[in-house]
């Protein structure tokens, strides 16, 4: 049976199918699935998102008004979150059939040429998160080296904004 994003009924299915997939991980961090996550903007939309425990996430849309779903070609956006220092490794990239981006190592996005295609990338990213293969220690490390941890690149962004809220202040009052 072939299944349709233009189905209320498929796109259930196929976010079921690829939520499984993704719940088989054993370090989740986060795993929804979502009804029209951009409301009336995009009604025939179905969401799953997805966050391993070590910050890399991802999300996949099934959009009954994409013509790009319609042929199968499903957008995985990897990326990490804000509070991780985990960068993505080469053998994440070949796990997943992309490129990880060579400037901050925290991106790599690829497409499926079928929703069994994505299901069976998918799989192979779910193994490579689980089995640590993602990550690169040595990009990490030279990560903190330059820029800090993310706690404290946290701390720089909050000092930054609370001096920018200030100094707006200021203005105002002036």
């Amino acid at each position: 049976m072939k299944l349709s994003v233009t189905k209320k009924a498929d796109r259930a299915a196929m976010a079921k199918i690829v939520f499984d997939i993704l719940a088989a991980s054993t370090n989740i961090g986060r795993l929804e699935i979502e009804e029209q996550p951009f409301g009336d903007i995009s009604p025939r939309c179905t969401r799953i998102e997805f966050e391993h425990g070590r910050g890399i996430g991802v999300f996949i849309e099934f959009d009954g008004d994409s013509s790009l779903d319609r042929e199968g070609k499903f957008c995985m956006p990897w990326c990490t979150v804000l509070n991780t220092d985990a960068c993505l490794s080469e053998a994440f990239g070949r796990a997943v059939g992309g490129s990880i981006n060579p400037h901050h190592y925290g991106k790599c996005t690829t497409f499926s040429d079928s929703f069994d295609d994505l299901c069976n990338i998918l799989r192979h990213a779910v193994e490579c998160l689980d089995s640590g293969a993602a990550y690169d220690a040595e990009r990490e490390a030279a990560k903190i080296a330059e820029e800090g941890t993310w706690q404290e690149r946290a701390a720089r962004f909050e000092q930054w904004r609370v001096e920018w809220q200030a100094e707006l202040a200021a203005r105002k009052a002036a």
